[in-house]
């Protein structure tokens, strides 16, 4: 079944973020007119406000994690990027990956994304150490 959801609709993402985000996730970012959701819209919830019926038959990108079978479709609209998956049994294994129904690990790593492009965009010099705390990788932006 079909049950779509936008993931933070209110936020401005950007292309170039969302690339930095999926490499930092472990997960993959390519341009695609297809996404993995179940393929047709059932209708048994309510369609996101900022969607038609035919937004979900082709989007612009796809993110796809190497557990989920479900994917990120990452459509261009009206100027502006959004982000939909299909949550139906947590997007078969697509919601473990995004940390959760709220997205929250996929928000943290897009937010890691933003800082480090206004670093790149402000010559700050990026070193990227492992933590010693369990947390993996950590990056380091120097204020020179």
């Amino acid at each position: 079944m079909s049950h779509i959801k936008l993931i933070e609709p209110e936020r401005e993402y950007s292309i170039e973020g969302l690339q930095i985000m999926a490499k930092l996730m472990g997960a993959i970012m390519v341009k695609s007119k297809t996404w993995q959701w179940y393929g047709q819209w059932v209708g048994d919830t309510p369609l996101p406000k900022e969607l038609i019926l035919s937004d979900l038959n082709e989007v612009d990108y796809e993110i796809s994690f190497p557990d989920a079978t479900y994917s990120i479709g990452v459509k261009l609209k009206n100027n502006k990027i959004h982000l939909l998956y299909d949550f139906w049994r947590g997007g078969y294994g697509l919601e473990t990956a995004l940390g959760g129904s709220n997205c929250g690990k996929l928000k943290q790593h897009y937010n890691m994304a933003e800082a480090l492009l206004t670093a790149k965009k402000q010559r700050r010099r990026l070193k990227e150490v492992e933590s010693p705390h369990k947390f993996g990788r950590r990056i380091i932006i120097e204020m020179a």
